[in-house]
């Protein structure tokens, strides 16, 4: 018999996930800022996944680690964190991949 494995995240739903990252983007913001100026940032789970100099790079690991692009956050550092920018991608997944 096969021991069960545990995942490391309790699936949360995609509005709590979206709350999640939306708290520690918050929480980060200002650290990113200082030390990866310029760099895309991309948070699952609350995580960290990546941090690279394009969206392109920063989509192509986020859809490695999750497929649903609903379920995660990309911030780029040094924007002016006050500034409210939306980007709606409708069913194409991270950054039209």
């Amino acid at each position: 018999m096969k021991a069960q494995q545990t995942p490391k995240h309790k699936r949360l739903t995609v509005e709590e996930e979206r709350r999640l990252n939306q708290r520690v983007a918050r929480r980060l913001h200002k650290q990113m800022d200082e030390t990866h100026e310029g760099q895309w940032v991309g948070l699952l789970h609350g995580d960290i996944v990546v941090v690279a100099p394009s969206l392109d790079e920063v989509a192509e690991a986020l859809t490695k680690a999750e497929p649903d692009s609903r379920r995660g956050l990309v911030f780029r550092a040094g924007e002016d964190s006050r500034k409210k920018v939306i980007i709606l991608l409708v069913g194409v997944g991270w950054a039209g991949t």
